[in-house]
């Protein structure tokens, strides 16, 4: 599966914060996305999903993470994650790395 994404708004090199938990849990129910389904469509993984839904520490992702989530959820860039300012605010290492399709 192909996936375009246009760029998030000022996302490279920056970390995206998620707003609230309940705004994503809400855009999936609507969509009836779960988190597996979200993370396939996001190139992410259902472990990240979770976090960013369950895990008040992990709720920040890159730039390019937002912009595929948000996509997948077909929201306004912006909509679901604010800039969280320097990478350094954003806790230790990226916890976002996109899974690779499995032929």
């Amino acid at each position: 599966m192909s996936l375009t994404t246009t760029p998030h708004p000022g996302s490279k090199g920056l970390w995206m914060k998620l707003r609230d938990p309940q705004l994503l849990a809400d855009y999936m129910a609507v969509l009836d996305f779960t988190q597996s389904r979200l993370a396939r469509r996001a190139g992410c993984s259902r472990q990240f999903v979770w976090q960013l839904l369950n895990d008040p520490a992990k709720r920040t992702c890159s730039g390019d993470v937002a912009a595929r989530i948000e996509e997948a959820l077909s929201v306004r860039p912006g909509t679901i994650f604010r800039h969280s300012g320097r990478a350094e605010e954003a806790g230790s290492g990226d916890r976002s790395l996109p899974v690779q399709a499995r032929g």
